[in-house]
């Protein structure tokens, strides 16, 4: 018999061999890396949604079949915040942020999983408040226009003005008024135009002077009237070609001797439509009259797409 002890290389053998009788009689569990990057998808905010200044939540999804670490949000490749739980959720305040009015910004979401791979979501570029409609040159006088801003929602028309200088309290002689015209069917003979303008056809604020000095370029189906007169959204009748008081307007916040102010009316007030042009006309009581149109000629259009996320 012969003595594996004195000899080694019959021992390494022997220990082989039962080494090897002992693998292939059991299953052998062989750990391969993960290297499979997670799914990802940023599902809030909708593309070229308009954010309000006091924040929405970013949301966004998630799976690996490791499972995930966490979801970081980032908004113009800055980091904002990470979650390590589902919902994957992080609020953005924009009014926390030294950010542009109707700015434009990028948001996405990047998923790591367990093992450390990641992946990104696509991006969503979103407005800042408003979107931007007009800058109007500066006539070097108090309360003329300047910034023009819009937004809708699935509800509301909103409108925003700033001018270069404020204007005087809401009830003296140097106040602001203002007036937006709207056409909502894109036909010039179907609402006010400038040729059938006269002093007795306009409230007592817009007697022009001339009478003949242009009032818009549109045929002018509505007009949101701001101001101390009667605010509110007036209808053009063509039959009496007049216009009519419609109701009050379903927001307004213009304060005294400032330069700048918000209104809105209802969307069914002006039937729904999906796409409007309009111009907006600022009188200065202060300096004769002023009148300030913007554009100075032919007008705006927006599409009423209602990408305002006033409420989630």
């Amino acid at each position: 018999m012969i003595n594996s002890l004195n000899n080694p290389s019959l021992y390494i053998l022997l220990i082989l061999t039962v080494s090897l009788g002992f693998m292939t009689s059991c299953d052998l569990e062989v750990y391969e890396p993960d290297h499979g990057r997670p799914e990802v998808s940023l599902t809030y905010p909708p593309e070229l949604a308009v954010v309000p200044a006091s924040g929405i939540t970013l949301r966004a999804e998630a799976a690996d079949s490791l499972g995930i670490s966490h979801v970081e949000f980032f908004i113009d490749h800055d980091s904002l915040f990470a979650d390590s739980t589902a919902p994957f959720e992080a609020l953005w305040i924009p009014d926390s942020m030294d950010l542009k009015l109707a700015s434009l910004h990028t948001i996405f979401a990047v998923a790591y999983d367990l093992s450390g791979n990641q992946n990104i979501s696509s991006f969503s570029s979103v407005y800042n408040g408003w979107r931007s409609v007009y800058t109007d040159p500066d006539e070097k006088v108090i309360g003329n226009l300047g910034n023009m801003y819009i937004r809708s929602s699935t509800e509301t028309l909103e409108f925003r003005i700033e001018t270069f200088e404020p204007w005087g309290g809401a009830a003296d002689s140097s106040s602001l008024h203002a007036a937006t015209f709207i056409d909502v069917d894109q036909d010039t003979l179907t609402g006010l135009f400038h040729n059938i303008a006269s002093p007795d056809t306009m409230p007592s604020v817009f007697l022009q002077s001339p009478p003949e000095y242009p009032l818009t370029d549109i045929g002018a189906d509505y007009m949101i009237l701001v101001g101390y007169e009667e605010s509110g959204l007036y209808s053009w009748g063509g039959s009496d070609s007049t216009w009519h008081y419609m109701n009050d307007l379903n927001s307004r916040n213009i304060a005294d001797s400032t330069s700048e102010g918000n209104f809105s009316i209802l969307r069914a007030s002006l039937q729904n439509p999906d796409e409007i042009n309009f111009k907006m006309a600022i009188i200065n009581h202060g300096f004769e009259d002023l009148w300030d149109w913007s554009p100075d000629t032919l007008f705006n259009s927006y599409s009423l797409d209602g990408r305002f996320l006033d409420s989630e």
